[in-house]
């Protein structure tokens, strides 16, 4: 991999829009509509493969800058470019992507007892990563100074959804699960409680209150609130940002229960103290000498103590703390802090366990972009029976779709449809209302689909911007 990674840096790229291609032009990346690639790098162009691009709405394309038939070409043929950043610490080698008939069967798997056959071509290429340990990856790299977001350049498709998609979800009759200017104050609590943290501090109990507090009063867990998974504008807002989406996508997918809210509360102030505390210790550990092996089997130790050093502060039900710590136990028995496998690990641990994966690969990172919901769904999936529990991670993806609602996607008619709610029983086929844009400029939603009725199927999601 490392010799493909070398070559690509060498290669010439040039953009060109596509009806400025020829045939005998290389492909230098992949050709994506949504999630789903439909030309691979190093691609030789045909003027089938031109033809199929218009039809897809590709507009820009990227070609190798030589000759179709040149020594560099030929090499650099042999070492395709990878789908996946070189610097991702959860991906050991470029990740395919997976047909719609293979996630749903891999979706169905859990339920059957076949949890260790689901996408192995996707787990073989995952890093053996401890759950503490990509936390302390994220958490450091966000909190480093100088560090730069990856640039994404939205399609067409999506710059226009992004101006338009809180008009067309109100239309659908969708609201937030969190409102954005609730969303910025809470938010603002926890860029605060950062900043003054040094890992052996008490996070303020004032902050942990008002902020509980002003999460449950603007919550919205109802079947038709959406998820916002909009990109962080710089670095240092990912602890903050996916501290909040974490809580949210937690309470979000948890099945529907009767506990009152004071319980809910203490999740809150609970997952806003651990990340906190853990994000401390991340930080403390990179400015004494980076993530070396060394440092991470030290953080260990730190997160025992940090365990302690809140249970004795008195600031959260002890109960639900635990709960909250253990959310780095896995299934197969490799995690910490007990060794604790399978059912021995808690519902709520192994849900929030999810949300917090979820989060964190939904949220562009420095160096890292941010994934669909789709493509969070495949790595999830991917590693269950390692990381995650079959019944627990069926949950998941049932209350949070692989397609998530209030999300955008392209059928297989080549129309734009909102996703509006989600079908347990059939995961790839929820229920959508088709986009449609008038001459005059005005935006309207059709009438409900429910795509398991209909001979329309999902080509791709766009990214949410």
């Amino acid at each position: 991999m490392a010799l493909g990674m070398m070559n690509v840096a060498m290669l010439k790229m040039r953009p060109i829009h596509v009806e400025h291609a020829r045939a005998g032009q290389r492909l230098a990346l992949d050709v994506k509509v949504g999630t789903t690639t439909i030309l691979t790098a190093f691609s030789e162009l045909t003027e089938e493969h031109i033809n199929h691009l218009r039809e897809h709405g590709v507009g820009e394309i990227v070609i190798v800058d030589e000759p179709a038939g040149s020594a560099t070409a030929e090499r650099t043929a042999e070492h395709p470019a990878a789908a996946e950043p070189v610097d991702d610490y959860e991906v050991a080698e470029p990740i395919p992507n997976v047909p719609d008939a293979e996630l749903d069967r891999a979706i169905a798997a859990l339920g059957e007892g076949r949890a260790g056959d689901i996408l192995p071509d996707v787990r073989s290429r995952l890093r053996p990563a401890k759950t503490l340990h990509i936390h302390a990856y994220a958490y450091a790299r966000s909190l480093e100074p100088g560090q730069m977001l990856p640039a994404e350049t939205p399609t067409e498709e999506e710059a226009w959804f992004s101006r338009h998609k809180e008009e067309l979800r109100g239309y659908a009759g969708l609201v937030p699960a969190l409102p954005a200017d609730a969303a910025q104050k809470a938010n603002a609590y926890l860029m605060h409680e950062l900043a003054l943290s040094s890992g052996e501090d008490n996070v303020s109990a004032e902050t942990l209150d008002a902020l509980s507090q002003l999460v449950l009063d603007n919550l919205n867990l109802d079947r038709n609130s959406y998820l916002q998974l909009a990109d962080i504008g710089k670095p240092e807002d990912g602890v903050p940002v996916h501290i909040l989406q974490t809580i949210v996508v937690f309470l979000k997918a948890r099945p529907g229960t009767d506990e009152p809210a004071q319980r809910r509360r203490e999740f809150v102030k609970g997952i806003a103290s651990y990340n906190l505390g853990i994000a401390s210790l991340a930080s403390r550990v990179t400015r004494a000498g980076g993530l070396t092996e060394a440092a991470l089997e030290k953080l260990h130790e730190d997160y025992k103590s940090l365990y302690h050093h809140l249970r004795r502060a008195e600031r959260v039900d002890e109960s639900v703390l635990e709960l909250v710590f253990l959310q780095n136990e896995h299934a197969d028995g490799n995690g910490f802090p007990y060794g604790l496998s399978d059912d021995s690990i808690p519902q709520d641990s192994q849900l929030l366990a999810l949300a917090s994966r979820f989060s964190l690969l939904t949220l562009s990172k420095p160096r890292i972009p941010r994934l669909t919901p789709r493509e969070a769904a495949m790595r999830i999936l991917a590693s269950v029976s390692k990381n995650f529990h079959a019944g627990a991670a069926g949950s998941f993806i049932r209350e949070t779709g692989v397609y998530p609602v209030g999300s955008a996607v392209k059928l297989s008619d080549k129309r734009l449809a909102l996703i509006t709610r989600q079908n347990a029983d059939a995961p790839l086929s929820p229920v959508v209302r088709a986009i449609r844009s008038d001459a005059d400029g005005s935006v309207a939603v059709g009438q409900p689909m429910d795509l398991r009725r209909k001979s329309l199927s999902i080509l791709g999601a766009l990214r949410e911007f």
